[in-house]
């Protein structure tokens, strides 16, 4: 295995180490925070704070291990800042919630929530002595706060634009703040620096084009702030020091260290970079999901889950929850990611024109297949690991494993040729396309089309399928926000299951019981597969689901999404929900009613739809499903 024992450690304290606490209901797991948004050193430099797409997470830097995820139970919506008390005992965060939460970094609980703002608060600051914080909104204000009582001190405005960060010196007599706004037509920032005891502005304003991040170093005597660069700036000579360019694409965070060796900054592009501020050069460059993760795979022993987004993929220890190995390729997006039946090889395909085959053990690349297409969105081993099938733009082709020659080429036809799936069956004999709105079944041996089965209208595209362990079933979800259970024997169409919005993924669990979907709902939906009856949904990511994927002991199920995050949920026992108690509390009550009055209305096309609600199973929740729910009203489960 390729081992990257200082990379790897602090990539999975920065934005890739599985945290357990406060995880979604069900979750054992969460790989990635996403997007970083700022960044913060507690003062004895032991600990990190890094809010992200998902929450925010504490981190200790020298063990790599996750101590707390704030979410759940705070802001309702993303977290900009996080900032340290001076004796690390608080950290306060804000967000577009036009909330200032004031958390206890020992238990993870809210201490206070400060409320004046009217805007996003897109900076909080503890002042040196850790008596004053100070928050910037996009109202337009900065307010100075009693960290004792929780009241106003002090109002900072009269500057055009929001505020959108900040930072004390570090005698607490000034503070530096960075302001965006439009003017003639053009964005153009500003760096403010403010007399703290009178509140008034000290020096003209230091202009640039954009200032999304300001720190000052320890020892006071420079000042750094991010946009399209990173700025350094010398306070007692009032000149500019340097400007660092190299690598950069939109810095929203950068944070010295407590002995000021190191600058760390992140951005746009998910990567923190740390500078060492004596040679004036980058350290380390730490790389996390950009856009999405769009692939999940188990290892066939159920101990490396593999995980594709961006240019990268990720082999996590499944036992340990550690990351084990990076795969980097060629700079483009990961689609797909499968492993050979025996474990030992790893296929990934992306946006480049070639599906590169990957040796588990020791991380090299082992070969390259040249597909000579623009994407491949899906691939897929033979069960006898002799053959990897990629779908791709127009067509579908099979690869000699041992060789790297290509087999043959499926040609689904049509004016939309676009394939998103492919899947074998678990004998070998027939390989499933997901093909614009069709899914087409191919004879392996021959190379011949067997069948075609519709999924649904013109731009209903399939996004993916999955035959069940025994190959009599085949399910395929896609744009018509259902999923279809096809019988393979007769090729008619068994059920259609409603997922209530665009099905990305569909995944069998190894005993064939469970399907699991996942959606552009943002969530995970499994289902009985002999009733077609709903059985739970799985909550916790914030944008759509891509990839689910079963562990081979079918205990954990694995899922991919576009906030930048991997899910381990537990399913052993699947929760089954009892009918009418909607909240969960085994009663059937007036809470459970205002739930149903909630979603009214709503049919299987609404994002919000939940089958739970649509009673008897009519695709619409109505007066009907109503009269069901008086009729349990009242009910008590135990």
């Amino acid at each position: 295995m390729k081992r990257l024992p200082f990379l790897a450690a602090i990539i999975s304290i920065l934005c890739l180490t599985p945290v357990q606490a406060q995880l979604p209901e069900g979750a054992k797991a969460r790989f990635g925070l996403g997007r970083v948004f700022d960044i913060a050193y507690s003062p004895d430099g032991t600990r990190l704070a890094v809010a992200g797409e998902a929450g925010i997470g504490l981190y200790d830097v020298r063990t790599s291990v996750a101590i707390h995820l704030l979410t759940g139970t705070g802001h309702t919506g993303r977290v900009y800042s996080v900032s340290f008390s001076p004796d690390g005992s608080t950290l306060a965060s804000g967000g577009v919630d036009a909330t200032i939460r004031l958390w206890d970094t020992h238990t993870g609980k809210t201490r206070t929530v400060l409320t004046e703002h009217t805007g996003s608060v897109r900076s909080v600051s503890f002042s040196p002595d850790g008596r004053t914080l100070a928050s910037a909104s996009s109202d337009s204000t900065i307010r100075l706060w009693d960290t004792h009582t929780g009241k106003t001190k002090t109002t900072l405005k009269g500057y055009r634009g929001g505020f959108d960060c900040m930072s004390f010196s570090p005698d607490g007599s000034t503070l530096a703040s960075g302001t965006n706004y439009i003017f003639s037509g053009e964005l153009h920032g500003a760096v403010l620096l403010w007399d703290v005891n009178t509140g008034q502005l000290k020096a003209p304003p230091l202009y640039d084009n954009v200032v999304f991040s300001v720190s000052f170093s320890p020892d006071g005597s420079t000042l750094a702030w991010g946009g399209e660069n990173i700025t350094l700036w010398d306070v007692n000579t009032g000149q500019f020091k340097a400007t660092l360019s190299e690598n950069i694409f939109y810095v929203f965070s950068l944070s010295f260290s407590p002995d000021g060796s190191t600058l760390a900054w992140g951005g746009t592009d998910s990567t923190v970079q740390l500078w060492d501020a004596r040679t004036e050069k980058i350290k380390t460059i730490l790389k996390g999901y950009v856009f999405y993760v769009s692939s999940v795979s188990f290892s066939p022993d159920g101990s490396i889950l593999a995980s594709g987004g961006d240019n990268t993929v990720l082999l996590w220890d499944v036992h340990t929850e550690q990351l084990k190995a990076i795969l980097e390729g060629p700079r483009n997006s990961i689609h797909s990611v499968s492993f050979s039946p025996d474990g030992s090889i790893l296929a990934s395909g992306s946006n480049n024109p070639h599906i590169l085959l990957w040796d588990v053990d020791t991380g090299q690349l082992k070969a390259t297949l040249e597909r000579q297409a623009s994407s491949t969105y899906s691939v897929s081993f033979s069960p006898d690991g002799s053959t990897l099938a990629s779908g791709g733009y127009d067509t579908v082709k099979l690869w000699d494993v041992n060789t790297g020659q290509l087999k043959a080429t499926l040609r689904p036809g049509g004016s939309k040729r676009d394939v998103h799936s492919v899947s074998f069956s678990p004998d070998g004999s027939i390989l499933a396309s997901g093909n614009h709105n069709t899914v087409k079944l191919w004879d392996v041996n021959t190379g011949q089309l067997k069948t075609t089965l519709r999924q649904g209208d013109y731009w209903d595209y399939v996004r993916s399928v999955s035959f069940s362990p025994d190959g009599s079933i085949l399910a395929s979800g896609g744009d018509d926000n259902t999923v279809k259970l096809w019988d393979v024997n007769t090729e008619q169409l068994k059920a259609t299951i409603r997922h209530g919005s665009s099905v990305r993924s569909v995944s069998f669990s190894p005993d064939g019981s469970v399907l699991a979907s996942g959606g552009d709902d943002n969530t995970v939906k499994l289902w009985n597969v002999n009733t077609g009856q709903f059985k739970a949904t799985l909550k916790g990511h914030t944008s759509s689901v891509r990839s689910v994927s079963f562990s081979p002991d079918g205990s954990i199920l694995a899922s991919g999404s576009d906030d930048k995050t991997v899910l381990l949920w537990d399913i052993s026992p699947v929760p089954t929900p009892y009918p009418g108690d909607f909240d969960g509390d085994l009663n059937v009550d007036f809470a459970d009613f205002l739930v149903f009055v909630g979603v009214f209305g709503l049919s299987s096309s609404d994002a919000n739809y939940d089958t739970r609600m649509d009673m008897n199973g009519d695709g619409i929740i109505n007066f009907a499903d109503f009269l069901i729910f008086t009729i349990i009203f009242g009910t008590k489960y135990s």
